[in-house]
């Protein structure tokens, strides 16, 4: 007899999928905003947008307003288009909430040299933004660093892209 697989529960999603299902969501049929889709070179196919239209409602509705989510889980099988989620979150999170420093973090380096290329080579086939990226006619830049600067310079994404094992040296070495 075959080993029924355990279903693990994911009440934070179960919410926000009951929450996009509710007449009295007060976000209404929230729609992937234009300056994601005119940025990116791939057009976000149902499910990524279904994720990031639940990443927003975990932001911003009067349900999650006391519970400052700020850590979540997107998980989605290989190919599925994770990258492409991530370039559109960056957008996302600058435009919306003036994040401005991000942390990526990938389990190896041949995945960190690939995602480097997705996501700040212009030259790269495999490039995910449009290759001038504005957004309320502004120009925005992406560069990527080793530490975030002191000193932020306008219309910039800072970009940390790193191993985790490269992170967790950082971490624990001494200075």
């Amino acid at each position: 007899m075959a080993k029924k697989k355990k279903q693990l529960p994911l009440p934070l999603y179960d919410e926000v999928r009951e929450l996009n299902e509710s007449l009295f969501n007060e976000e209404g049929a929230w729609e992937t905003p234009e300056y994601i889709k005119e940025n990116m070179v791939h057009t976000f196919r149902y499910y990524q947008d279904a994720a990031l239209r639940f990443f927003h409602y975990s932001q911003l509705a009067n349900e999650f307003r006391f519970r400052n989510v700020n850590h979540v889980l997107f998980n989605m099988a290989t190919g599925s288009g994770k990258t492409d989620l991530m370039a559109g979150l960056i957008l996302y999170l600058y435009q919306e909430h003036g994040y401005q420093n991000f942390l990526f973090l990938v389990n190896t380096n041949g995945v960190l040299n690939k995602t480097i290329d997705n996501l700040t080579n212009m030259a790269s086939n495999k490039y995910l933004y449009t290759p001038q990226i504005e957004i309320d006619g502004e120009r925005i830049e992406i560069r990527q660093v080793s530490s975030f600067p002191k000193t932020q310079s306008k219309n910039t994404i800072y970009l940390k892209l790193a191993t985790v094992q490269r992170v967790a040296a950082d971490i624990y070495t001494q200075k």
